[in-house]
């Protein structure tokens, strides 16, 4: 089964319907169980911060709270949380000379889990020639 990465700005436009297209069709797959998107656990509480804090999005805000948030992590939502171990840590010191400590990290689980590519808009990510999945 195909997996696929999100970071927080993959993730928050889910929740206010402004994917991009091919973003859409990842998660369109996921909820029916033909995929799986990972979300790694620093961007779960990215997601978190800015859900609670109601960054705008496009000019659209997230509504709900961040425990709701975690309720449907655990409940429905479709992504699965990851944890980040040794494996990707080893990754970070020459990851973090190109990108910030959130998106070495997004990178680092990306390459360690071997998924299809990252659902973002970040384009610093995209720089790295890492598969991004967006439009």
């Amino acid at each position: 089964m195909d997996r696929y990465t999100t970071d927080a700005v993959g993730f928050l436009p889910y929740f206010v319907d402004d994917l991009g297209s091919a973003a859409n069709a990842c998660y369109r797959r996921a909820e029916r169980n033909d995929c799986v998107i990972e979300l790694p656990a620093i961007a779960a509480i990215e997601t978190l911060y800015r859900v609670e804090r109601g960054h705008d999005l496009h000019g659209k805000a997230p509504t709900g709270t961040s425990e709701q948030v975690i309720e449907g992590l655990e409940a429905f939502l479709p992504v699965t949380v990851v944890e980040t171990g040794f494996e990707e840590i080893r990754l970070i010191p020459d990851l973090v000379a190109d990108l910030s400590i959130h998106d070495a990290m997004i990178v680092a689980s990306y390459r360690t889990r071997g998924t299809e590519g990252v659902i973002t808009t970040d384009t610093e990510i995209d720089d790295l020639g890492v598969s991004v999945i967006w439009d």
